[in-house]
């Protein structure tokens, strides 16, 4: 009985390798408006500016230089949008422009805490990879908030509750 234990646990642990289970840490940044936001603990937080957070999952594999989860926040102007509703409205036809087949798979807006948040999925393809993206928008003191979560397609669904996590856990001044 013991040893099928051991065995079940060791299954469990190589077939949810790669997927972001495990804990979660906070990230605080007091230099910028960015109050928190949570991501997995394993992951590495990069500081790009004062306007660009980039958080990536850990190198597992070669085959992982090319390509790894990973989500950014960045911090941007409303372009003239009074609503988070019409800034998110307006993004297909903005990131149609910039990437190669991009296809927005669902649209929603809801209120988490006490912000509103857009919820973008959408597909795209990058240097030959079938990507997915997790998008959360809030629009808080004139700015954009914008939580972009990226894997592949086929991984999608391994960092779907992930993602949402990150998205619902983001926090400002």
């Amino acid at each position: 009985m013991r040893n099928n234990i051991v065995v079940v646990f060791c299954l469990l642990s190589t077939l949810c390798k790669g997927q972001t289970l495990n804990k979660f840490r906070k990230y605080i940044n007091n230099n910028t408006e960015i109050a928190s936001i949570i991501y997995p603990s394993e992951w590495i937080a990069k500081e790009h500016s004062g306007m660009e957070l980039v958080f990536l999952r850990p190198q597992m594999s070669t085959a992982d230089t090319v390509f790894r989860e990973n989500f950014n926040l960045t911090i941007g102007g409303t372009m003239g949008y009074n609503t988070i509703e019409a800034y998110a409205e307006a993004l297909p036809e903005k990131l149609k422009g910039y990437i190669e087949s991009f296809v927005r798979q669902s649209f929603e807006v809801t209120t988490i805490g006490n912000l509103k948040c857009a919820k973008t999925i959408y597909n795209y393809i990058k240097d030959g990879f079938e990507v997915k993206v997790a998008l959360y928008q809030y629009m808080l003191h004139g700015q954009v908030y914008s939580i972009t979560c990226t894997t592949t397609k086929d991984n999608y669904k391994n960092y779907a509750t992930t993602f949402d996590k990150i998205g619902n856990s983001f926090e400002v001044r």
